[in-house]
């Protein structure tokens, strides 16, 4: 994958930097099912009490843990390409910390959330909060892929939390931030097609109803 962006060098004029990220197919699909499930755990957190479905997290947190098994191997090959220790870590604790607490039952004492709570910040303690002074040094940083930048997303949204759904289309369900009251939808398109599916399934089981009181009547 590739980014590009424009730095500007003593007032000349900006040239293009473009940034290619490496990154194995399978890995990178992979790291997909890690973030969702990591982002699913932060929408239960940000439930009411009453409302939190320590199943669901469990089975979030069984899923990351599933995935970041690897991580100390891909953190291993990454420093093998550097030539050096990669900005980010993948503490073998950490990892089995996560690992057991998919496991494991509920505790009969601690509040469900504990659990969720601990699997997010040992994330996110692997990619801690750097600062760069330029957007060379930030791009070598991505160099391997950009992991490191998602879960700084993810840092964000932990710490300062924001109201975070999943998009009612059912063809979409992807992620998006809460703009107004009783907002269901991550933009009109997918509002306007998921009302006109559920328009032409009603009018569909109507239209059934008619059919088979006709055939009954004749």
């Amino acid at each position: 994958m590739s980014s590009g962006g424009k730095e500007t060098i003593h007032g000349q004029r900006p040239i293009q930097i473009l940034q290619t990220a490496r990154q194995d197919l399978l890995e990178l699909k992979s790291e997909q099912l890690i973030y969702k499930a990591a982002l699913n755990l932060l929408l239960e957190l940000a439930k009411k009490e009453s409302e939190y479905a320590p199943k669901s997290a469990n089975q979030w947190i069984a899923e990351i843990a599933r995935g970041i098994s690897n991580w100390p191997r891909q953190w291993s090959r990454e420093k093998k390409q550097r030539g050096k220790n990669p900005l980010w870590r993948a503490p073998r604790e950490s990892i089995q910390r996560i690992a057991a607490l998919g496991s494991m039952r509920r505790d009969a004492i601690l509040p469900p959330q504990v659990d969720a709570r601990v699997v997010l910040c040992e994330l996110l303690n692997m990619f801690p909060s750097l600062a760069f002074p330029n957007r060379l040094e930030m791009y070598s940083y991505i160099q391997f892929g950009v992991r490191p930048l998602l879960y700084g997303i993810l840092r964000r949204e932990f710490l300062q939390p924001r109201d975070v759904a999943v998009c009612a289309n059912i063809q979409c369900r992807e992620f998006f931030e809460i703009e107004r009251a009783g907002q269901r939808f991550c933009n009109g398109e997918c509002s306007q097609r998921q009302r006109q599916r559920e328009y032409w399934q009603s009018r569909g089981k109507r239209a059934r109803k008619k059919r088979l009181a006709a055939q009954r009547k004749a």
